[in-house]
């Protein structure tokens, strides 16, 4: 009866309705969610972000152990220097077709379009940003964005770099994919050409099969870094990568990318204006960011 009178004054009396929504909670404690706008969620995730990335004090890496630089120097082959040719860029560029721009928002659908004399001028460009290390000031704006965690409420950030810093990246590395291959340990999966992580679930699978059709023991354990792109320390893995004969103005160049690029944290078509810089990590979007941390866990 009391609900029913209270609905009948809300829906005639103004009065009533303007003191209702002024009124003053007499709740002490508010539990609630995450903000649902979007504004708050670019905030939130760029806080994230900045704590995450920039930590104070930032930790310093420890050196390379004895062990792994003798390992190194055994595995040691000197790549050759990358050459990126405009036919190589357009092919590296076309696989992006479809996938999300960077902040320049140029496509990978509208790029693949332009003018063959257009991507001449683009590979000299990555060959001068290769000898004098520098980078366009427009490729270090990267877009980040929450991508939902299977099974949990969570987001983990996913960087966005332009299409042509990408492209070019992929270029690079699928020319030291044979060198990788010479020093990678069969552990490593992922990133690496012709090893699928699929192929090792199907071991496993057959595996596990084999042992229980035999009634045979068997253990197994899966190791998961918690945020491993985020924590990794970027020096110690260029250093990893010299020792194994990396090119030197390749590394150089990914770690000028490391220290001046800077990320914008953007939710539901909300951009956050405050900038992070990362101080640790690597970008989760770089194409040669899988390679980077594969060598430390290689190591």
């Amino acid at each position: 009866k009391n609900i029913r009178t209270w609905k009948e004054k809300m829906e005639y009396s103004m009065p009533a309705k303007m003191k209702w929504v002024m009124r003053e909670s007499t709740v002490s404690e508010v539990l609630h969610g995450e903000d649902p706008a979007p504004q708050a969620q670019a905030a939130a995730m760029r806080q994230a972000m900045h704590d995450l990335r920039r930590p104070n004090p930032r930790p310093q890496p420890g050196s390379i152990p004895a062990e792994v630089r003798r390992w190194a120097q055994q595995k040691r082959r000197v790549a050759q220097e990358p050459v990126i040719t405009a036919k190589g860029l357009w092919k590296a560029v076309k696989k992006g077709v479809g996938k999300a721009p960077g902040a320049d928002c140029w496509t990978a659908d509208a790029l693949v379009t332009l003018p063959e004399r257009w991507w001449e001028a683009a590979a000299e460009l990555w060959a001068c940003m290769l000898r004098c290390r520098s980078i366009p000031a427009q490729w270090l704006v990267v877009r980040a964005v929450g991508i939902p965690k299977p099974g949990t409420s969570k987001k983990r950030t996913l960087s966005i770099e332009v299409v042509m810093w990408r492209g070019g990246l992929t270029c690079i590395l699928g020319q030291m994919a044979d060198w990788a291959e010479e020093w990678a340990p069969p552990e490593c999966i992922g990133a690496l050409k012709g090893r699928d992580p699929a192929e090792f679930h199907s071991r496993f699978t057959a595996a596990l099969t084999r042992a229980k059709n035999q009634n045979l023991d068997m253990a197994g354990e899966k190791l998961d870094l918690s945020a491993a792109f985020d924590n990794a320390a970027g020096e110690i893995s260029d250093e990893l990568l010299l020792l194994l004969g990396a090119p030197q103005s390749v590394v150089e160049l990914l770690a000028e990318f490391d220290r001046t690029h800077k990320s914008y944290a953007e939710a539901g078509g909300s951009v956050d204006p405050q900038e992070v810089v990362a101080t640790i990590g690597f970008a989760t979007g770089c194409p040669a960011s899988p390679l980077r941390l594969t060598v430390m866990m290689g190591a």
